[in-house]
């Protein structure tokens, strides 16, 4: 189906992936792939994108027992670094195992870890009705979505769209839409469809009967606005928070940075930051104890350090 979440649909299709590009590549004396994550420390061994460290330039061999989806990120991000790509990194915003793999770099594991969906910050957009169009599409870039899973998709996205547009174009003034027996505040305000279908007493059939060309809506389309409509308000606060954690997280910190020259920082955040060596400026925030200000001297001195090598 392609509403399944790409993390788990793609375990299998990671793992070709991941066979065929280890194949191609040149075996080496010694190479080990160790993925073993219960005898490591995911804070020292673990990189976001989910290739341990130590054996990203010296692969051999991947598990090909892909229960679970940070197994099958492994396996895609093992082929990757044997392609010489970059490593799939999931967002917090963008799936759980992002959340998961974050909160095991950040934190530690201290103790049992469990992936409640309290933990996501982000959980009104990590939901499972738009898996596909949260995911498809890094799933494309990967390299895990075939053709025709992708022509299905894009053609999804298309009747989508042009239903989204639609019901943004019809719109109805408030004594209109009393008329039509909707209770709307007698505001002045023109609503559209899609600020009707928000209201708790609207459903799509009800709105057909007032636009006719409603109706016509498939029904997986059909069931897509209805959810859709249900989360707009909270959706629209929760888009602010994501752009916000977004810059943060292009802000990406040098692998080499010396945290101890960055003048100001206590002993305890400096060597938080060198134990973890976060890859992000929003990464290195949501590391226990890690302050506004440290974090401010942490970018004022990757700052400086630029400037320094343009001069």
């Amino acid at each position: 189906m392609i509403t399944r979440p790409f993390a788990v649909a793609a375990s299998a299709l990671a793992v070709l992936v991941a066979g065929q590009a280890l194949a191609a590549a040149k075996p080496r004396a010694n190479q080990v792939c160790l993925a073993d994550f219960h005898k490591l420390c995911p804070t020292q061994e673990l990189g976001r994108g989910v290739v341990i460290r130590c054996a990203r330039a010296h692969i051999d061999a991947v598990s090909t027992d892909c229960k679970t989806a940070v197994e099958a990120a492994d396996a895609l991000n093992a082929a990757r670094a044997a392609q010489g790509k970059e490593p799939w990194t999931p967002r917090r915003d963008e799936a759980y195992i992002g959340v998961l793999i974050d909160d095991l770099v950040t934190k530690g594991v201290s103790e049992p870890y469990r992936m409640f969906t309290s933990r996501a910050e982000y959980r009104l957009t990590l939901r499972s009705d738009n898996a596909d169009q949260r995911l498809t599409p890094a799933g494309q870039r990967a390299g895990c979505v075939g053709a025709t899973r992708g022509a299905v998709f894009a053609a999804k996205m298309e009747r989508l769209d042009a239903a989204r547009a639609a019901m943004r174009a019809l719109n109805l003034t408030p004594n209109e839409a009393q008329k039509h027996g909707l209770g709307v505040r007698l505001d002045g305000v023109r609503r559209t469809a899609m600020d009707l279908l928000s209201l708790p007493e609207v459903d799509l059939p009800a709105l057909a009967r007032i636009w006719p060309e409603i109706g016509g809506f498939q029904p997986d389309i059909a069931e897509q606005l209805e959810i859709d409509s249900q989360y707009a308000g909270y959706l629209d606060r929760q888009d602010a928070d994501v752009l916000a954690f977004r810059r943060d997280e292009c802000r990406v910190l040098p692998s080499s940075l010396d945290y101890g020259a960055v003048i100001g920082l206590s002993t305890e955040v400096r060597q938080k930051l060198e134990t973890i060596r976060p890859i992000t400026l929003g990464q290195a925030g949501r590391i226990e104890g890690v302050t506004s200000a440290a974090l401010t001297l942490v970018l004022a001195h990757v700052k400086a350090g630029k400037k320094a090598k343009s001069a």
